[in-house]
């Protein structure tokens, strides 16, 4: 049979046997890779060398391969733009290194970058009812260090000599006004005077922290009411009256900040100073001073303290507290209480035995 009465032959309907279509488009095989082409042509569009970071898209390019598979689904570059891409790559990756090292230093300049009112220098002179001569120094005095380009550019130097001028104007100023104390009591009033917590309560009373110049870490994580903060900076802002005015404006800002806090300890000459009054205690009964073992619990950030108080290395009383400091007062009150139900020679006795007083 000629070949195309064979090819009428088959295409001819017929009631024995159906119609079989040519047509490509019904092979389920086909109709796969028609579509698995299409979205190869979407993800081209999309992720086209132009709209993606250098280097990434060159090695997944289209080939050849894939237009000779499917020339008339292939819009994707040419092999020339391809080659072309690559070969400017390494320039645009310096280009987007460098652009992303000036992002860096744009995120660092933001951290760094400080925040508050320290630059009102004329209501903060106000304040200190002093006009300094160099405003530097005033400015210097209220710059916390994460504000600082470098540390020297801080105001810890002038904490340094403000600690010192606060010490010694407030020691001397008990000395005159109140010869009817002893060493031990001068000693206690004064320390309970300078501590940090009385220095931040007059920063808060003032409102100093709102001169303080901060970086946007120390902001955001409350700086301008933390009391190791507040209370550096009342001892700059003293060192500063210091340095730029002289000892006698230094003295008259102490005593107008802190007047009051010393008449107050001077009416209880024994104070908060648990330590120091337990010291005098056994000083009194000749027994050896006392001594703190500490004991860190719980997390570094919600960190607590067990301090016990030890004379002649037997346990007295102890205390918890949220710094060191606080969980050794707290040790020498409860010490306090426990020895003073004590007649002087059975505390004494206690101290020298080798048993002590334990108490949990």
């Amino acid at each position: 049979m000629p070949m195309a009465s064979r090819l009428a032959a088959h295409n001819t309907i017929s009631p024995r046997r159906p119609l079989k279509m040519r047509c490509g488009l019904c092979d389920p095989h086909c109709i796969f890779r028609v579509l698995l082409l299409t979205q190869w042509v979407a993800l081209t569009q999309t992720f086209a060398p132009q709209n993606i970071q250098p280097g990434w898209m060159a090695a997944r390019a289209p080939t050849s391969f894939d237009s000779r598979c499917s020339p008339h689904l292939s819009s994707g570059p040419s092999l020339a733009t391809v080659d072309a891409h690559r070969r400017q790559a390494p320039q645009t990756q310096d280009a987007t290194k460098g652009q992303e090292e000036e992002y860096v230093q744009l995120v660092r300049r933001h951290a760094k970058e400080a925040t508050g009112g320290g630059c009102d220098l004329d209501a903060l002179q106000m304040l200190l009812h002093c006009q300094f001569v160099s405003p530097a120094v005033l400015q210097q005095a209220v710059t916390h260090r994460s504000a600082a380009p470098k540390s020297l550019d801080s105001n810890q130097r002038l904490e340094y000599l403000g600690d010192a001028v606060l010490g010694m104007v407030v020691a001397e100023h008990l000395f005159r006004t109140f010869p009817q104390f002893d060493e031990g009591q001068l000693s206690t009033m004064r320390n309970e005077v300078v501590s940090a917590s009385a220095l931040a309560k007059v920063a808060r009373r003032e409102d100093l922290g709102r001169f303080a110049l901060l970086n946007a870490g120390e902001e955001a994580t409350g700086g301008r009411n933390k009391e190791a903060l507040l209370a550096d900076m009342v001892e700059s802002l003293i060192a500063a009256v210091f340095v730029d005015q002289g000892i006698d404006a230094a003295r008259t800002l102490v005593v107008r900040w802190l007047g009051d806090d010393i008449r107050r300890a001077a009416s209880d000459p024994s104070g908060s100073d648990f330590k120091s009054r337990l010291q005098e205690y056994l000083r009194r009964v000749n027994a050896p001073a006392p001594s703190y073992h500490l004991v860190e619990n719980g997390p570094k950030h919600n960190q607590k303290f067990t301090a016990h108080t030890l004379v002649n290395d037997n346990r007295l009383g102890w205390g918890v507290g949220k710094t060191k400091k606080a969980a050794e007062q707290a040790a020498a009150q409860y010490s306090l209480q426990l020895l003073e139900e004590k007649t002087p020679e059975e505390m004494a006795r206690l101290c020298a035995s080798t048993e002590g007083i334990n108490e949990d």
